[in-house]
């Protein structure tokens, strides 16, 4: 007898933290972070007080957790997409984002659209989603990270200002990649900032104020 396969449709628990600071900046915009893989909503967190300590910060962590040998410890990291099945975990992290921008306006954090910051394996997923939503987000940042496999041939155009930050000796995203992803988001974006700087797979320390410049000449 042939083996059949079945699913069950079960809700997901998602978790993120939401970080108040004490003075509120008057150029406030909500940030919400996420972070790269095997990594957590406590380095989504760090990424994003590095970027405006004075801003709302939503750090997300994504729903699939494996453990990872560090320094001879046992560790838990987490994953925002696999292998298997990777349409629903695309399907849930743009309903992730969008329950955390629901909560941002019911909370009135504030009243201007939301940045989204993504590092690593969350990029092409948060591209993806501002292609879908671009009237939900004022701003996409992206750190060392790919462009949508299935922009390849045909890109989307989006209107939403972006930011790309690469890093030069990237072993995860070698430079040939780097230029063919510049090559897609300059046919997608109408407002692609690019930027590069040396180091590897990680956010440059250098890149914080680069982040902090681009999010003030927003209107």
């Amino acid at each position: 007898m042939p083996v059949s396969s079945h699913g069950v449709n079960q809700s997901i628990t998602y978790h993120y933290d939401l970080y108040l600071p004490d003075v509120l900046a008057d150029d406030a915009r909500v940030l919400i972070c996420l972070h790269g893989y095997g990594q957590s909503k406590d380095t989504a967190l760090y990424f994003g007080q590095n970027i405006r300590p004075d801003w709302p910060i939503i750090a997300m962590q994504a729903p699939h957790p494996h453990f990872q040998r560090k320094k001879h410890q046992r560790v838990t990291g987490f994953s925002w997409v696999s292998d298997f099945k990777p349409e629903q975990d695309i399907q849930n992290h743009h309903a992730f984002i969008r329950h955390v921008i629901q909560h941002a306006q019911d909370e009135t954090l504030t009243k201007r659209p939301p940045i989204l910051f993504g590092f690593s394996q969350s990029v092409s997923l948060n591209y993806q989603f501002v292609a879908r939503h671009p009237q939900l987000l004022g701003g996409v940042i992206a750190v060392a990270g790919a462009t949508p496999g299935i922009w390849q041939n045909n890109p989307p155009r989006i209107s939403t200002p972006v930011l790309h930050i690469a890093a030069q000796q990237d072993p995860a995203y070698p430079n040939e990649k780097q230029h063919h992803y510049k090559t897609i988001l300059t046919q997608a974006c109408t407002n692609l900032t690019w930027q590069e700087f040396a180091g590897g797979h990680r956010v440059p320390k250098a890149s914080y104020e680069v982040m902090r410049d681009w999010l003030a000449s927003l209107t």
